[in-house]
């Protein structure tokens, strides 16, 4: 049935289970966590930064407060970067020296 009996999230939790068992150099997660509720957000999260540690993980979401444990902050306004900040020093870069 290809899943479609399925619920929403259920749905959703199955696609992230099958591209974490790939083990791909980069995981990009748009706006995963948004159904989840705070506690279970930022255990899922911590969850899937211990499966993707040494590889690249991108998240987006709308609820920065969800968003914890990262390297880069990147906010974006109007198509465009607004703000880069540093997590874990709180520096805010210049958005021409953000890395690439």
């Amino acid at each position: 049935y290809g899943g479609r009996f399925l619920f929403p999230g259920t749905r959703s939790a199955v696609a992230l289970a099958r591209n974490l068992i790939r083990k791909p150099q980069i995981l990009i997660l748009n706006d995963a966590l948004g159904t989840l509720g705070q506690v279970e957000a930022e255990e899922t999260l911590a969850r899937i930064q211990t499966e993707m540690a040494g590889r690249t993980l991108i998240v987006t979401g709308r609820n920065l407060t969800r968003i914890a444990g990262v390297d880069l902050q990147i906010v974006f306004a109007d198509a465009k970067v607004a703000s880069v900040t540093r997590m874990a020093s709180g520096e805010t870069l210049p958005v021409e020296q953000a890395p690439p």
